[in-house]
């Protein structure tokens, strides 16, 4: 008969019985409660049934899926937190400048609009951090995320006519990247 490999967060009790360590059920609980804190913060704090239904399918996700792998990689510390929140100012930030800049672009038909693609190097490894990193690219106006392939990232842009519009957006790129790094192993 041959031998089965088990889950490193999975372990037999004296029972025989598989089960969650002490380890995974602490990353299940802080999952849950983060999971639920952006669920809350999307849906708001007045649907009462949306918040329970929102809860009930973040504990069920979690606790059926011990194989999830995309949390692997997050830090569980408070720098990792606060990295978190300048994250989202960092966005919040270049989601008003973008909504801003495209607008012009729109009343003023002098502004350029020269469309490209962009090559942009990341040094980001977790899948969550590129994910995270791609839809604030893509909700953010005027850019779009393409593609990721290997290291790369390539990005679609309003306007690449200019050094300095490049450069712009490279930046902003480092800037979430620098703090994703920090939420990451």
């Amino acid at each position: 008969m041959e031998k089965v490999k088990q889950p490193k967060n999975m372990k037999i009790n004296s029972s025989g019985n598989a089960g969650l360590s002490p380890g995974s059920i602490r990353r299940v609980l802080v999952n849950t409660i983060l999971l639920y804190a952006f669920w809350v913060a999307l849906a708001g704090f007045e649907r009462g049934g949306l918040l329970f239904g929102g809860l009930v399918v973040i504990v069920c996700q979690l606790l059926f899926a011990p194989r999830l792998k995309l949390f692997r990689d997050l830090r569980y510390d408070p720098g990792s937190a606060y990295a978190f929140l300048c994250f989202c100012g960092a966005f919040s930030q270049s989601l008003f400048s973008s909504n801003i800049d495209v607008a012009m672009r729109v009343i003023n038909p002098r502004l350029p609009i020269a469309p490209g693609i962009l090559e942009i190097k990341t040094a980001l490894k977790a899948d969550l951090a590129i994910m995270l990193v791609s839809y604030a690219i893509t909700l953010t106006p005027g850019t779009i995320m393409i593609e990721t392939r290997d290291d790369s990232l390539f990005v679609h842009a309003i306007n690449v006519d200019s050094v300095e519009a490049v450069d712009a957006i490279k930046a902003t790129i480092s800037r979430y990247e620098r703090f994703l790094s920090r939420m990451f192993i």
